[in-house]
């Protein structure tokens, strides 16, 4: 054999071998993007593996287990995707008052949104994550809020000292669920439900009055309705990152 003959075949061998582990990698993405889509209107632990397989569009079931070793390692999966692209801190600047915190947590979801191929199904998905009564499901939603509830609580301490810590932890996880559930459901079928002419407009002003109420549960006072700074920011950045339509 000589060395032309040698070259071609490493090369023919290693373009052979990228070109596997090409198509093993667009197998694990399409999964697990099946999975939050599937998530999103089922709720995980009601997705069968067949459905998954079927939306993926991958062969068999054997590919789930071959690349996750099963469903609850499908789920490890998609909830570290949505991990890695779901900011944790929070700036200093978003911490000024309890409603600019809520309000950077409720733009945080609406830019989760845009940051990977699953569309608007991602909030959902996470909604129902966190109502699923099965303990994968509830573990891998602890993995995902815990430690943004927990800046959460930490930024807005300061601004609610009177309030002792429990309550306070509290009514800070009431009010980010809130606004997950509220922006897990602000579609624009919904909207047009509700007759709104300019969905961005419309949704926007939706989403700044979520911060209020839940502005509202954390300080336990009434709503204002003198629109301040942080649902001004919450209007004009939510028009910005405009959900895509579906």
């Amino acid at each position: 054999m000589d060395l032309i003959t040698a070259n071609a075949l490493i090369t023919g061998a290693y373009d052979q071998l990228l070109s596997r582990k090409e198509r093993g990698n667009a197998t694990r993405r399409s999964l697990i993007l099946a999975t939050i889509h599937l998530g999103a209107r089922l709720g995980f632990s009601n997705v069968p593996l067949r459905c998954i397989v079927e939306v993926s569009k991958s062969r068999n079931i054997s590919a789930i287990h071959y690349h996750f070793k099963g469903k609850e390692g499908l789920l490890r999966e998609a909830a570290r995707a949505i991990n890695a692209a779901w900011p944790t801190a929070i700036a200093p600047e978003a911490t000024v008052d309890v409603r600019t915190i809520l309000a950077h947590f409720l733009l945080n979801l609406e830019k989760l949104k845009q940051a990977e191929n699953w569309a608007q199904d991602v909030i959902p998905f996470l909604a129902r994550l966190c109502l699923d009564d099965a303990e994968p499901a509830q573990q891998a939603a602890a993995e995902l809020l815990t430690p943004r509830l927990g800046e959460i609580y930490k930024a807005i301490k300061p601004h609610c000292p009177d309030i002792p810590k429990v309550l306070l932890r509290l009514r800070v996880s009431n009010a980010c669920l809130l606004l997950l559930t509220i922006s897990a459901n602000l579609n624009e079928c919904y909207l047009a439900a509700l007759g709104c002419s300019s969905a961005n407009r419309d949704r926007a002003e939706h989403l700044a009055q979520a911060v209020e109420l839940a502005a509202s549960i954390v300080c336990s006072e009434p709503p204002s309705s003198e629109g301040p700074a942080a649902c001004i920011l919450v209007t004009q950045a939510s028009t910005q990152v405009a959900a895509p339509s579906t």
